[in-house]
């Protein structure tokens, strides 16, 4: 594949045989990321579309044709993800799937508008939550928020919050505290922390005096800078995180987090469980050699749950079709990785009216055991009375 100059890539001539035995025009859509990003950077969301595109292809495609998959990286950049957008409604792909964007309210209008549905991975913008043609294929940010809140408030009594400065800061420290509040806890305070990393240890200094955890939410490279400070403060608390919180942050510091844990959308059973055995296959015979961290599970999700919702379609698979189809399915299929969705059914309990595309409203959790994230139960906790603040003591798994 070649990087075109939107930042997109795709098509062209597979070095590989997975499409021998297929016909047709292929079925085309755009994965968007951010990759080459000072900031945040998830290639493993092109990665896992690449090897999904092979697996697919070699096991019938959809329906006999072929599955082809644009890339388009958004450089964690909003005039990239418009960019990305038009490049999508210019590719004529029928939808953008198995996608991380920070600038969704930049993309979702212009999919709007040219009638093509859009799957992000982890919904986190007003227009993710809210589009029409919008069908997330997790809880999103919101619900793995909300979800470590209420593990903060499962394992700790004097929890403190820990976040980059960022816009949305507050509104996350709110909805960590309604996962707290959902455990009949509070924060003992919230600190902010630059989103630059750097010398962090005034920050920890303040944040961990009386607390007996922290709850992060930061990107990796935060972490980084954060995790040593901690150490050369001598404090050991368990760090609750969210999808952030992944697999090259704990190989960091494998002794340091052990027994620290983390809110995440997919495959409740951890990355050895039953549900990700055809993701383990892919990556081996797909993978190339690549090291494919927790987060493009959510990429794998996307294209699975599209995939399916295609090969329902009695028919042309077309942008509109695909909408149709999206817009009548009641059992969303991803195999097990994320929390059951209706895509008929919006969300619209008094209160809920900014997150109407909030179909599935649970998520997992892991914990660091062996220098690994683990399963913590294996099941999916239902965020809904966390969102308003209601005691759940079902949202989170047992301290004991």
């Amino acid at each position: 594949m070649t990087l075109g100059a939107a930042g997109c890539a795709g098509g062209g001539e597979s070095d590989d045989d997975s499409t021998a035995g297929l016909t047709g025009e292929p079925v085309k859509v755009m994965t968007i990321a951010p990759v080459n990003s000072q900031t945040l950077s998830f290639p493993g969301y092109h990665d896992i579309a690449q090897v999904y595109e092979k697996w697919v292809n070699a096991n019938g495609g959809i329906n006999g044709r072929p599955y082809e998959v644009v890339l388009c990286d958004d450089r964690n950049d909003p005039n990239q993800a418009a960019k990305c957008a038009r490049e999508a409604v210019d590719e004529g792909v029928v939808a953008v799937t198995g996608s991380y964007t920070a600038f969704g309210d930049k993309i979702v209008p212009v999919l709007a508008d040219a009638g093509i549905a859009f799957q992000p991975a982890t919904p986190q913008t007003p227009a993710e939550f809210s589009g029409t043609n919008v069908f997330p294929t997790s809880a999103g940010g919101l619900g793995m928020v909300l979800g470590q809140g209420a593990l903060a408030g499962s394992m700790c009594d004097s929890p403190a919050i820990v976040t980059v400065a960022n816009p949305a800061e507050q509104s996350t420290v709110n909805w960590i505290t309604s996962g707290l509040a959902s455990q009949g806890k509070q924060p003992l305070r919230h600190v902010s922390v630059p989103a630059e990393p750097g010398d962090y240890s005034a920050q920890v200094s303040e944040a961990v005096a009386g607390a007996d955890c922290l709850v992060t939410n930061m990107g990796q490279a935060n972490y980084s800078a954060l995790i040593p400070a901690l150490q050369q403060a001598g404090v050991d608390v368990p760090l609750i995180g969210h999808s952030t919180f992944d697999d090259s942050v704990v190989s960091k510091f494998p002794d340091y987090l052990e027994g620290s844990a983390r809110a995440f959308n997919y495959a409740p059973s951890g990355e050895d469980g039953p549900e990700l055995a055809t993701y383990r296959e892919a990556i081996a015979q797909y993978g190339e050699g690549k090291q494919f961290l927790s987060l493009a599970i959510g990429g794998w999700a996307g294209h699975t749950v599209f995939t399916n919702i295609a090969k329902a379609i009695d028919g042309d698979i077309t942008a509109e079709t695909v909408m149709a189809q999206m817009n009548k399915t009641t059992d969303v299929d991803s195999g097990g990785l994320t929390t059951p969705m209706d895509y008929t059914t919006p969300w619209d309990a008094p209160g809920a009216e900014n997150f109407a595309r909030l179909f599935g409203r649970s998520t997992g959790f892991q914990t660091v055991s062996g220098g690994k994230l683990v399963a913590t139960d294996g099941k999916f906790h239902d965020q809904t009375k966390t969102f308003f603040g209601q005691p759940n003591p079902d949202a989170a798994p047992s301290a004991g």
